[in-house]
């Protein structure tokens, strides 16, 4: 499951909107080519959009579990060093 997207949708402000809707498309295509099968929203009008990004990788399957990242090696140790978080 990938992560909850960072941008809100204004629907007072056309402006702001669409940059939000292009960042949150931008990190949920780079989520499902990563192998996640879905997202958080923070906001219902981002349920469409998700869905789409999602729907456009996933087709007729219902996950990606066949999606390997052997690129990625990821210890015990790595999950509970909070320290080398950036934040």
């Amino acid at each position: 499951m990938g992560g909850m997207a960072a941008f809100i949708p204004s629907r007072r402000d056309p402006e702001v909107n669409a940059k939000a809707m292009a960042k949150v498309r931008e990190d949920k295509t780079r989520e499902s080519q990563d192998g996640f099968d879905g997202s958080w929203v923070a906001h219902p009008d981002l349920v469409p959009l998700c869905k789409e990004v999602f729907d456009g990788v996933l087709r007729h399957h219902p996950n990606q579990l066949s999606k390997l990242r052997e690129d990625v090696s990821v210890t015990a140790e790595d999950l509970l060093a909070v320290s080398k978080t950036p934040a």
